[in-house]
């Protein structure tokens, strides 16, 4: 099967030309010191660093088409506490999830977090987890390997969202709910 080069893993040649640094996944780090408040700690900071980038452009005069946007959204998006409670609820969940996984604690950094977290932020009021739903199959999905309970457990938190019958139908085409021993990668 093909599967996009961002999946697969360095090859012998290159690592030995490179000099390859492993970084700790700091996301991971503060979940296991902090549990949900560590996931919340760092959350709160990518709003407060993607707010400090959104206003430093709108200032010095080189703002996005969506600065606009995003500045008013940020604005009412403080901190991670901000966000309603079923949505900071299931963020956490599936955070969790990954986290204590062994085959995707060091996959789900802070990156793939902000990405999501920022999604929620910029939904519409009482879109948010809708927001996180359409994230869970863009980007969750995507992330998870190893054994096909973990995404048993992603189809079972996303029972509120309103995908859950799409988030449901990838998990399964990945091997959730059947006899497979590894999850296969959606293509």
């Amino acid at each position: 099967m093909d599967e996009p080069e961002t999946r697969l893993p360095v090859s012998g040649p290159v690592k030995r030309r490179c000099r390859i640094i492993t970084m700790p996944n700091l996301l991971e780090l503060a979940f296991v010191a902090k549990g949900e408040a560590g996931v919340g700690e760092v959350s709160t900071q990518l709003i407060n660093q993607e707010r400090d980038s959104v206003n430093g452009r709108l200032s010095e005069g080189r703002p996005s088409i969506w600065d606009a946007h995003r500045a008013e959204r940020l604005g009412r998006i403080t901190e991670f506490g901000a966000l309603d409670a079923q949505t900071q609820t299931k963020l956490f969940q599936v955070c969790s999830v990954l986290l204590k996984n062994v085959h995707t604690k060091k996959l789900f950094t802070i990156g793939i977090l902000r990405d999501i977290l920022l999604s929620c932020v910029y939904a519409e009021n009482g879109q948010e987890l809708i927001a996180l739903g359409e994230q869970v199959c863009d980007k969750v999905l995507h992330q998870v390997q190893g054994e096909p309970a973990l995404l048993e457990s992603l189809v079972a938190i996303s029972q509120e969202f309103p995908n859950a019958g799409e988030i449901r139908e990838l998990a399964e085409r990945m091997g959730a709910f059947s006899t497979q021993t590894r999850i296969r990668p959606l293509l």
